[in-house]
């Protein structure tokens, strides 16, 4: 039987470390926004938010039933 050659514990880290950081920065450079389009002045945000408390309706919950 071949005796297999084992990695040092430091490097098996120092990969997962490396691939952790990869995927940290792939998703990263995804979800950025681009060109500002996500950007938006202070009044036009507040305008937004009171458009949409304006239009959404208020949550009633169903009635609990009653318990015989």
């Amino acid at each position: 039987m071949r005796k297999t050659r084992e990695i040092p514990a430091g490097l098996a880290i120092a990969i997962i470390v490396i691939v952790l950081a990869a995927v940290g920065v792939f998703f990263w450079w995804q979800t950025r926004p681009t060109d500002g389009a996500m950007r938006v002045s202070d009044e036009e945000f507040r305008r937004r938010y009171e458009q949409m408390l304006r239009s959404s309706q208020p949550y009633n919950p169903p009635s609990a039933p009653q318990g015989r």
